[in-house]
């Protein structure tokens, strides 16, 4: 994954941890919705700059496995919020 928008979403992706520690130990619940916004903004921006089924194989898995680990933090933000986020859109 070279694209920035991948890089940029990849990063957000990692920061999740870190996210729900700030917002637990400084009781700053802000950062909880705050961070799942700024990883939706990121995906935005990765989906607009990058297809994801491409004619690589090895691409496209990567970028879907991109995809799922975004729901998949994404669903567990909004579940730490008390929101349920829809399966399809």
């Amino acid at each position: 994954l070279r694209h920035p928008s991948e890089q940029a979403l990849l990063r957000h992706l990692l920061d999740f941890p870190d996210a729900l520690a700030i917002a637990a130990e400084r009781r700053e619940t802000h950062e909880v919705p705050r961070y799942c916004y700024e990883l939706a903004s990121a995906f935005s921006a990765f989906y607009r700059d990058c297809k994801v089924l491409t004619q690589d194989a090895s691409l496209s898995s990567a970028r879907l496995a991109l995809v799922d680990a975004t729901r998949s933090v994404l669903a567990n933000g909004l579940d730490l919020l008390g929101i349920s986020a829809p399966e399809s859109m």
